[in-house]
């Protein structure tokens, strides 16, 4: 078991994650860059041990210094990317060879092939709830609008009720912003 927590440890393990193909370059490439951006503003000293990091406190200080050049979603986008690392990263030093990379939602996705069940995390007024949602009832209806404009509607269960139909359209009706 490696005790190498560094900012250098962790740029190391993704390189190698990318090298072997354990994770495909895109997801390597953005943490690594949310990596160097946010690690980035650490002192010598703070990035030489990155399991005692408090990422909650090290975006708000990020956002303090270098916030003007990034949307608050850039930022989301970055923090989510570099607690995935740090947890991969931690896994990997604690037991390499029981070690598999976590995948993002998208990759998630593609890697449910087969029709089985998935744990979805969604959140329903502010509180997060855990569903089970089979992949082969899913269903994705493109609606076109105007030209130019279709929306997707996704996850729309195969055994859908009316009563759930109207709840759904209106949440849509409830989005509109003028008559026509």
């Amino acid at each position: 078991m490696s005790t190498d927590y560094s900012r250098e440890g962790l740029l190391s393990f993704l390189d190698y994650l990318g090298a072997k193909g354990l994770m495909k370059r895109p997801t390597v490439s953005g943490r690594k860059a949310a990596a160097n951006a946010l690690l980035g503003i650490l002192t010598a000293e703070e990035a030489k041990d990155l399991s005692k990091l408090d990422l909650d406190q090290l975006t708000r200080r990020f956002s303090n210094l270098k916030g003007k050049d990034f949307k608050p979603k850039s930022l989301q986008v970055y923090k989510s990317r570099l607690a995935s690392a740090l947890e991969d990263f931690q896994n990997y030093r604690r037991n390499p060879l029981a070690f598999r990379p976590s995948l993002s939602p998208k990759e998630r996705r593609v890697s449910a092939s087969l029709p089985r069940k998935e744990v979805r995390d969604e959140t329903v007024v502010g509180t997060p709830t855990r569903q089970h949602v089979s992949i082969a009832d899913e269903l994705i209806f493109p609606i076109p609008l105007r030209d130019g404009v279709v929306v997707r509607i996704a996850c729309i269960p195969s055994d859908l009720t009316t009563a759930e139909a109207r709840k759904i359209a209106n949440v849509v009706l409830a989005l509109a912003t003028k008559d026509e």
